[in-house]
């Protein structure tokens, strides 16, 4: 029953996104693609489009043979034909099937976060494509690229990066340039895209340059963090500005030692497995103790260590060093802290040495790795499938952690709770690792809330499996990094922000604050949490949520919005877990956040009567009061039986109410005739003229949400309306005074 409720939601929700352009979209429907459902738009163009049955074409297709049928599907996809071409960019394999990306290409250059996603099943067939190709409506056609002999060169436009950062610091990871087209003002520009990881201004620099005249376009910090942060202000320093090439030569005549590019020496060649003490998840959890804090007694913690393995460390026959095939342990962000070499083989620490902190690193990611291959992500199927470098003592010193794409490692910092203290603060980075492993082309749309809150997901989902976790505030992420009783580091996040609302004319970016109300990363996470305990409420292993969440990442790209990652996580729980309660658990939490859109009954109300008992069209003191109503259906679904309750705000001078009735359901498309009888008596010692603020609250199994309508009415009616004037009244200027003019009201007019 549930697999036939899934497959009906899927096609309503096509038909809600669709409405009377489905037909029109469909007829310039390559005939190699067949028939679609075009489940998600943007600007009138179909983004994420679900192909129904067999296509034409096979993922034994050449490569070039594919991005050939790409650059013919323009009419319906939305680009422009004549400049574009396509070229594959990664593919990656998935539990269902393979994912190829096409980079979109125009005049032969590369568009920045512009591709195409093509999804295939196990059986080699088309089902899937997601189309993040640059609108022909973002651009003026007769928009010319210049030449490559008139950009200013790669080593000007490195110079030019430098020096507008005010560089002051060394280089941190090897500088990288390449060049793209992005569109300014709908005309075609092309840049050069700078990445400089400097310490001074610290950060992961992006620099977009504008190629021929050499403007720089906009700078931004690529590393995400697991909470808000200030970047760097270079704009404000004042103090002397470094040497680029200098500094290139330094990054240069280092990388080649160990030091730098963090490879582990030669000899280190045995791995070996060692018994360390950490802590899994966080003291608090463990402990139960929300009061433990980051100055608490060291005795206090005693019964939170717990004995760990690390597995596969480095061993050169004397000394121990945390570098295995899925962690490496590195010094490559300041403060400056070479990793532990350790001669004892029992790799104890405590809180306060970094010897902890890196076992607790190195212990979270390599079981997370083996986790993820456990699930059946190994091999070709792999995420994040090499040795990560992870700095345990990181991020400036900073009270803060971070992934960085852009070099695909990992930084904890130690201000106020050591961060990697924290598991959920190290999963969480990681999760960040296994989304840009997944999907490079990583940005734009929802991307950024997106990101933040599948890292919580992912952190919390974790702890939630032991039994501690299950009972220290479970529906809390960061419990030791942050929340607290006292003098926490910061408040932290939680997953169950139930009142969250996703509006569909927004973009949701990392740690945004919502109105007021929620934070951004919140709004995602909520409901992959709650599904997952309801999951594991069902007698389903959690660990099934995290599989198909997984699964659902594959084959999308630039530009994601939470609607479109819902669409595909619930299509990869179908394919999973078709005779389960996977789809269905999370679809009513994506359509209680409004993430997903479902069929319903929308109400309107129109015709609104208050009348006496004699049907009078007022109401008097010593009157009982009467309310009639059309409800009209303006929804897709039937509203089932209603529940109406009438019930007084502010006040509560009309003793009968409330008062609650039932009525029969209302069809789409139709209205019913809505009555109260003998609603209420009004006291006979009331004034004319009181007012009285109202509320209908409607229920019924079509309604998402009870649906609410406030009115009012007053005591008695105005009797008439009299003008009074005075005419050729001057009215001074600059007189404080005024003027005065008294109006005779006679008893009649009262």
């Amino acid at each position: 029953m549930m697999k036939q409720q899934w497959i009906n939601w899927l096609l309503l929700i096509c038909i809600i996104h669709l409405g009377d352009k489905a037909q029109a979209d469909t007829n310039s429907v390559p005939a190699w693609i067949g028939t679609v459902n075009i489940l998600s738009k943007d600007d009138s163009r179909p983004r994420l489009i679900e192909v129904v049955g067999d296509s034409q074409i096979r993922l034994d297709a050449s490569p070039v043979e594919l991005a050939k049928q790409l650059a013919e599907a323009a009419q319906f996809l939305g680009f422009e034909a004549e400049r574009s071409h396509f070229e594959l960019s990664y593919k990656r394999h998935s539990l269902t099937g393979q994912h190829l990306y096409f980079q979109h290409y125009i005049d032969q250059m590369p568009i920045l976060n512009s591709g195409i996603a093509l999804s295939f099943g196990k059986d080699g067939h088309l089902r899937r494509i997601y189309n993040a190709s640059l609108s022909r409506k973002m651009y003026q056609f007769n928009t010319s690229l210049p030449k490559p002999t008139d950009l200013i060169s790669p080593e000007q436009a490195f110079q030019l990066a430098w020096d507008h950062l005010k560089g002051h610091g060394e280089l941190l990871a090897e500088p990288r340039i390449s060049q793209h087209v992005i569109t300014i003002d709908r005309r075609l520009e092309l840049i050069y895209l700078v990445q400089m990881n400097l310490s001074a201004p610290y950060g992961s620099w992006q620099v977009e340059i504008q190629g021929k005249e050499g403007r720089i376009l906009r700078v931004r910090d690529q590393r995400l963090h697991r909470k808000s942060w200030q970047q760097a202000d270079y704009k404000s320093y004042k103090g002397p500005i470094g040497s680029w090439q200098e500094a290139l030569n330094r990054w240069q005549q280092a990388a080649s030692t160990a030091k730098v590019s963090q490879k582990p020496p030669a000899h280190l060649s045995e791995q070996i497995t060692i018994p360390s003490r950490i802590f899994d998840p966080d003291p608090r959890t463990t402990l139960n103790n929300p009061d433990l804090e980051d100055e608490s007694n060291a005795e206090d913690f005693g019964g939170a260590y717990l004995e760990r393995s690390l597995n596969d460390v480095s061993f050169d026959g004397e000394r121990y060093r945390l570098s295995g095939p899925w962690v490496t342990i590195a010094d490559f962000d300041p403060p400056e802290a070479p990793p532990t070499e350790h001669l004892n083989r029992e790799w104890y620490f405590k809180r306060g040495e970094l010897g902890f902190n890196e076992a607790m690193s190195y212990f979270h990611i390599d079981q997370n790795q083996r986790y993820l291959q456990s699930l059946g992500f190994v091999g070709e199927r792999g995420i994040q499938q090499d040795s990560i470098l992870v700095d345990a003592h990181g991020s400036n010193g900073d009270d803060n952690s971070f992934f960085d794409p852009s070099a695909n490692r990992l930084s904890f910092g130690h201000g106020c709770v050591d961060d990697n203290e924290d598991a959920d603060v190290i999963l969480h980075e990681y999760g960040h690792a296994i989304q840009h492993a997944i999907l490079p082309e990583w940005y734009g749309g929802d991307t950024g809330a997106i990101g933040e809150g599948f890292g919580d997901y992912w952190a919390a989902s974790y702890s939630y499996k032991s039994e501690a976790g299950r009972i220290y505030f479970p529906d809390q992420v960061f419990s030791w990094d942050g929340h607290g009783s006292q003098s926490s580091c910061w408040e932290g996040r939680v997953l169950n922000q139930l009142d969250a609302r996703y509006d569909p004319g927004r973009e949701y970016y990392a740690h945004e604050s919502i109105d007021g109300i929620f934070i951004s990363d919140e709004l995602w996470s909520t409901p992959l949490f709650q599904a997952m305990k309801d999951l594991d409420a069902a007698g389903y292993p959690s660990s099934e949520m995290d599989q198909l969440i997984l699964e659902g990442h594959f084959g999308l790209g630039p530009g994601t919005t939470m609607r479109e990652m819902a669409l595909s996580i619930l299509e990869a729980a179908q394919r999973l877990f078709p005779d389960g309660p996977h789809a269905d658990l999370l679809h009513a939490h994506f359509v209680h956040h409004h993430i997903i859109e479902a069929p319903q009954a929308r109400l309107q109300l129109s015709n609104l009567s208050i009348v006496d008992q004699d049907a009078q069209d007022q109401i008097d003191p010593g009157d009982t009061m009467q309310v009639s109503m059309t409800l009209s259906n303006q929804g897709d679904l039937d509203s089932g039986p209603l529940t109406i309750r009438i019930s007084e705000l502010e006040t509560d001078v009309l003793a009968d109410l409330p008062q609650e009735q039932s009525f029969a359901s209302i069809a789409p498309s139709s209205e019913g005739e809505l009555a109260f009888n003998n609603l209420a008596f009004i006291p006979e010692d009331l004034p004319c003229g009181e007012s009285f603020q109202l509320e209908l609250r409607a229920t019924a199994s079509g309604l998402l949400e009870p649906w609410f309508y406030p009115f009012s009415f007053h005591l008695g009616k105005a009797i008439g309306t009299k003008i009074y004037q005075d005419e050729n009244l001057d009215i001074p200027d600059d007189d404080p005074s005024g003027i005065r003019s008294t109006i005779n009201i006679e008893a009649g007019d009262e």
